[in-house]
């Protein structure tokens, strides 16, 4: 958001993939929320990508994913955070597959389900429409990511949900860590 003053928090614990972009520092989120450091402005990564933006990474792998974002700590840190940036974007994993998006979704104005073309399962959309119906996110907005222009009208595109955990779930992934 050009002229804007953004920060992107990768609270997606269990993968760290937008930590990437900040070089992926050792310490970050969770290590304020554990309370092995005490200040987590000194743990955000400023002026990262073309458009600048601050990113505050994970950090350390927590044991415990679910339990750290329960923390008040987060709380306290993103009322701290509003007064500082414009937009505070959390990145969070996948709903239905680990409960971490359902305990940081009451701190968040707005939930944007980002949705790749070709990887969304077409069986999942009646999900997304119900969590719209039962007002289970703030504000739901859907973005649809990875499309092809093909001179023609409208987008070619398909559907399939592409992200593991290593773990057997509902969706018939198996038990190894590959990423779709």
């Amino acid at each position: 958001i050009k002229g804007k003053k953004v920060i992107v928090i990768d609270l997606d614990l269990r993968k760290r993939s937008l930590s990437v972009f900040a070089g992926q520092p050792k310490v970050g989120v969770t290590d304020f929320l554990n309370g092995r450091a005490s200040d987590y402005k000194s743990l955000i990564v400023h002026n990262v990508g073309e458009n600048p933006l601050d990113v505050l990474p994970v950090g350390t792998m927590p044991p415990n994913p679910a339990e750290l974002l329960a923390e008040p700590a987060l709380s306290k840190m993103l009322e701290e955070l509003k007064k500082e940036y414009e937009y505070i974007f959390l990145d969070c994993p996948p709903v239905e597959i680990v409960t971490d998006a359902d305990i940081i979704a009451p701190l968040a104005d707005m939930t944007i389900f980002v949705i790749r073309a070709g990887l969304l399962e077409r069986s999942m959309l009646p999900q997304i429409d119900k969590y719209y119906t039962d007002r289970k996110y703030n504000n739901i907005s859907l973005l649809l990511n990875g499309t092809e222009g093909s001179g023609r009208y409208g987008y070619k595109y398909g559907y399939r949900y592409g992200y593991k955990y290593g773990y057997k779930s509902s969706y018939g992934y198996g038990d190894d860590k590959e990423e779709e």
